[in-house]
């Protein structure tokens, strides 16, 4: 419609237009070709975009990764546009020739944007983390944020920033009618624009890498500025163009942008890097930690600083008990969906048994292949078992487009802080993960609680009462400085079955020895948390986290800024305890429907579970109350647990 309103308006004389052009603006307007400024506008637009992509990627590995530090380094990349706009306005006010006004902008974008992997680097002290002095509120923090991207881009983003409004005012005044040249300039930037983010982000983060990548766009504003100054003809600015430019080469080809390193190994023993993947989703490695005397064993960490898992005897152990545990209260669970792979532990223990089929869901490739090809004595099975198919999707979105049902449906540890994991933990994600179970299906939620406060864990299981008639917790070890615990939600409402425990774990320990079923409801048992549904008065108080209210998204990055700040604690020690025993309080077992079928001796195996996380919480901060719980539970527990409770007590 526009462009057939366009061709009816009356043509305007070049005299007419130029009389419109407001006399303040100097700048000559006859040296820039139409062809050299549609080209300035379309790289102006890609190499913009592009940078954003990738100084996101190149933050992303050092920073918490919340909305908040999305945010704000768009907020920077903004403000420097905008500054670079005010730039522009004052140069089109002088009477410079604008090629080699625009080489200059070209050349010194090109050397700005080449200094900030140096100055990353330098901040970061080899990409640790940026430093902040922890401060005593949000807005502090954020102003911290601020000030330290601040320093590293924005002076480049500002200088990219002035180039497109340099190129605009000077297509006011050719010799082309204003509207036309104005209008294909602003949709070659645009194009141009929307091309550089998909190209960095899917293409040159994948085939090239970060530094690499960066390099690469540092160099295509050197190599536009030289076009610019080829372009430029004869005289003194047209030489003195190609001397900066010239200069600008021998710099750029002086430094090594691309020898920064991707992974800090500052963390604890003597840690070796074994491999870097990087991708458009990720940048994940692989680093071995060795020390005399110790264990060897290898980490799986996603952008620098996430460890998804060890390959260490004790992170096995909890990684495979996050099968187990669910396996065990399932009457037979033939089908088996993961929600995120992390290294692949988890998932493969299901292999181990009598299990139909094994479907993981993983949103990161670099994640599967570096477990596939450094963790296959681990997780063989995936990648061999028929039974076994790994998926590269997001899982949230392949459970709702797939007609498929599953028994259990198993979801990893999410960062609740993380941008976009917030909608994991969600009203319509738990309402899609019940629509895919089975009749006597189970939705499992893993949560480690040292990355919660208390409101996040209330808030997400608020959230889940809301979808699931019965919610149960789960713990997976007695361990409390690095609680991991499940939320399980039951598909249909109805009691646990001791025999259904017996049958589990037979099933689950088809050759091992007979064990008398006093024994293995107790295994069972001692990991029982509670029925959440009983008490759900006490989360009542607590936001709903949905897909249009993230409140996890927004409050989750606050808390865990001040936890780091000591202004309050995760659910580790004695906060889960009392978390525990606040739960047991409105909820007493001896009343609980879920465990109605068991006798009060074998419900009491239950709360001597409660007795060794107390035991456990409270072994360094007061010993003869750790004993006490200790005896409590060794009171409650049938005999042969004795001696393994008073071993694993020793070694706490």
């Amino acid at each position: 419609m526009a462009v057939m309103i366009g061709k009816t308006v009356e043509t305007v004389s070049p005299s007419s237009e130029n009389a419109s052009i407001p006399k303040e603006i100097h700048v000559r307007r006859d040296a820039l070709g139409t062809l050299l400024l549609y080209l300035l506008a379309f790289s102006s637009g890609f190499l913009a975009l592009a940078l954003q992509v990738l100084w996101t990627r190149m933050f992303s590995q050092v920073l918490q990764n919340t909305v908040y530090t999305f945010s704000m380094i768009l907020i920077v990349f903004l403000i420097a546009l905008a500054i670079g706009a005010a730039l522009a306005n004052l140069l089109t006010r002088t009477r410079l020739s604008p090629v080699p006004v625009l080489v200059i902008l070209l050349t010194l974008t090109g050397l700005g944007c080449s200094t900030t992997p140096a100055l990353f680097n330098y901040a970061t002290n080899g990409l640790e983390r940026l430093v902040f002095r922890e401060p005593e509120s949000w807005a502090m923090y954020l102003l911290a944020l601020f000030g330290a991207t601040s320093s590293i881009i924005l002076i480049p983003g500002l200088l990219l920033g002035s180039i497109f409004p340099y190129l605009i005012k000077v297509a006011e005044g050719m010799k082309e009618k204003a509207g036309p040249v104005m209008g294909r300039i602003l949709s070659m930037n645009t194009f141009g624009a929307i091309l550089g983010s998909l190209c960095a982000g899917f293409l040159m983060l994948g085939q090239l890498g970060l530094w690499s990548s960066l390099s690469l766009i540092c160099l295509l504003y050197l190599a536009l500025a030289f076009l610019a100054a080829l372009l430029a003809g004869a005289g003194i600015k047209s030489l003195l163009a190609w001397a900066v430019a010239g200069l600008a080469f021998v710099l750029h080809f002086s430094t090594h942008g691309d020898g920064y390193p991707l992974v800090y190994l500052g963390g604890e023993g003597n840690q070796e890097l074994v491999a870097v993947l990087e991708g458009s989703h990720s940048i994940t490695s692989v680093v071995k930690v060795k020390d005399p005397g110790k264990e060897e064993y290898l980490s799986l960490v996603l952008n620098n600083k996430y460890v998804l898992g060890r390959t260490q005897s004790a992170y096995v152990a909890n990684q495979r008990a996050q099968t187990i545990v669910p396996l065990s209260i399932h009457p037979k669970a033939g089908s088996v969906f993961y929600l995120g792979m992390g290294t692949g532990i988890t998932a493969d223990t299901a292999l181990r048994y009598d299990v139909d089929r094994v479907t993981v869901c993983e949103l990161v490739p670099e994640v599967v292949q570096a477990a596939r090809v450094y963790l296959s004595d681990h997780v063989g099975r995936l990648f061999s078992d028929p039974r076994a198919s790994v998926v590269i999707e997001d899982g949230r979105n392949y459970l709702l487009g797939k007609q498929e049902y599953y028994d259990l449906i198993i979801a990893d540890l999410f960062l609740p802080w993380k941008i976009g994991i917030g909608n994991l933990y969600t009203v319509e994600h738990f309402q899609t993960a019940k629509s895919k179970l089975k009749e006597d299906g189970l939705f499992v939620q893993w949560l480690a609680l040292y990355q919660l406060s208390r409101q996040e864990f209330c808030t997400i299981v608020n959230t889940m009462l809301q979808v699931f008639d019965s919610v149960t917790l789960w713990r997976n070890s007695f361990l409390t400085d690095r609680p991991t615990m499940a939320l399980i939600g039951h598909a249909s409402p109805s009691a646990l079955n001791p025999e259904a425990l017996i049958q589990s774990f037979r099933r689950l320990n088809p050759k091992g020895p007979a064990v008398g079923e006093p024994l293995v409801i107790a295994n069972a048992l001692m990991l029982y948390g509670g029925n959440l549904r009983q008490v759900r008065a006490v989360f009542t108080a607590f936001p709903v986290n949905t897909d249009d209210r993230p409140a996890i998204e927004f409050s989750s990055p606050q808390r865990y800024q001040s936890r780091m700040a000591g202004a309050e604690t995760a659910l580790v020690e004695e906060p889960l305890l009392r978390l525990l025993e606040d739960i047991l309080k409105e909820a007493p077992l001896e009343k609980d429907p879920y465990l109605v079928e068991f006798e009060p001796k074998a419900r009491a195996y239950a709360t001597a579970g409660v007795d060794l996380v107390a035991m456990s919480a409270l072994r360094h901060t007061d010993r003869n109350k750790a004993r006490e719980h200790l005896a409590s539970a060794l009171e409650k527990l049938p005999a042969e647990f004795g001696a393994t409770v008073k071993s694993t007590a020793q070694n706490w």
